[in-house]
């Protein structure tokens, strides 16, 4: 854990562990990768930032050389929503929402009230507390739990071969289909070998 105070998650085997910290990434990697940083001006419209986007998509590929990943890092403009796009644009704006005055407030948002007053900012997007999380000059949480994970597994190379090792294992359980493989007879058998070899 990064705690002291918190335990670490007990694993059957070192596979599972590396299935619950592959499939982590995976989510961590979607949310960034759908997530479109608006442009700075504020007039343009949903259609002129899916063209600006594009346009920056085909500068990285070109100038970066970053053509034979650019499907796994960059979405397509297709498939930008423009609710999405309008709640990006929300996340650069220090807008607050105002309680509401009927009393009918819940205990989260009296806690709220208590913390901010009668308003509330306004609430930002995965999207973007991810990226500020990774990018913050302080180190964010998530920061440091990615380091150590590429640090504990031998760094981008070592997830990789976690990642090889779960798509073996997946591919050798296929083959068996519906009755999977049960190793307690080979167990036996090796416990039986030993005994007759002493």
């Amino acid at each position: 854990g990064m705690s002291r105070n918190v335990k670490t998650l007990p694993f059957a085997s070192v596979a599972d562990e590396c299935r619950l910290i592959n499939r982590a990434m995976e989510v961590v990697e979607a949310v960034l990768v759908r997530y479109v940083v608006p442009p700075m001006s504020e007039k343009k419209t949903f259609d002129e930032i899916k063209a600006q986007y594009s346009s920056n998509v085909n500068a990285a590929r070109v100038e970066l050389g970053l053509a034979p990943i650019i499907s796994e890092i960059f979405c397509s403009a297709e498939d930008i929503d423009e609710e999405d796009m309008t709640a990006a644009i929300q996340d650069f704006r220090n807008e607050m929402i105002y309680s509401q005055e009927d009393g009918g407030m819940n205990a989260a948002g009296q806690m709220l009230e208590a913390s901010f007053g009668k308003k509330v900012p306004f609430p930002k997007t995965p999207g973007f507390s991810i990226l500020t999380n990774i990018l913050s000059t302080n180190k964010g949480l998530l920061f440091k739990i990615i380091m150590k994970l590429l640090a504990e597994h031998g760094g981008a190379n070592g997830v990789q071969e976690c990642n090889k090792m779960i798509s073996s294992e997946s591919l050798a359980r296929s083959l068996f289909r519906e009755t999977p493989p049960n190793l307690a007879y080979t167990k036996n058998s090796m416990d039986f070998h030993a005994q007759q070899r002493q």
